[in-house]
């Protein structure tokens, strides 16, 4: 179960052990995408929108993608491209080490201003593929790192 993403089962037991209840929860993108069962027998993801993008990378255990194709990869990234902005991938990559705003945006070019990190960098944190090293604080030292879900949907686009 864990390889393809879905929830861990549940087991409930009598206080005798005598007997014991399964219960193996739906994947959580069952109903959220649509499959496509190849010619070739392989079944393809189909993502329609950001949303299906960002449960796929919330419900996924693993950050293995072998069987998404060139054109689904392309999909992915044109659908992150138009839908939060053009940077994604640069910042994920960027933030596979942890590091304060300043340099990240040093690095991408960017004057760090607020605006700057409205635009590129907190949507990357509200959605959840990026973190902050504080969370619960306003510090002087705050850095940031791709999160394991960022880490799959970066996985998914650097396929092409």
């Amino acid at each position: 179960m864990a390889d393809n993403g879905s929830p861990d089962p549940i087991f409930d037991t009598d206080e005798d052990f005598t007997c014991f209840l399964t219960t193996i929860p739906a994947h959580l993108m069952v109903g959220n995408q649509e499959s496509n069962q190849e010619s070739n027998g392989a079944t393809t993801m189909l993502f329609s929108n950001i949303e299906d993008i960002i449960a796929y990378s919330n419900g996924v255990s693993n950050g293995e993608s072998s069987g998404v194709s060139n054109e689904i990869s392309n999909e992915i990234a044109e659908i992150i491209n138009t839908e939060i902005h053009d940077r994604v991938v640069e910042m994920l990559e960027l933030l596979s080490t942890r590091m304060k705003r300043e340099l990240q945006f040093e690095k991408m070019g960017l004057s760090n201003q607020t605006k700057n990190s409205s635009k590129y960098l907190e949507p990357l944190i509200k959605i959840g593929w990026v973190e902050k090293q504080y969370p619960e604080i306003k510090n002087r030292n705050q850095a940031y790192q791709i999160t394991t879900s960022g880490k799959r949907i970066l996985s998914l686009i650097n396929k092409h």
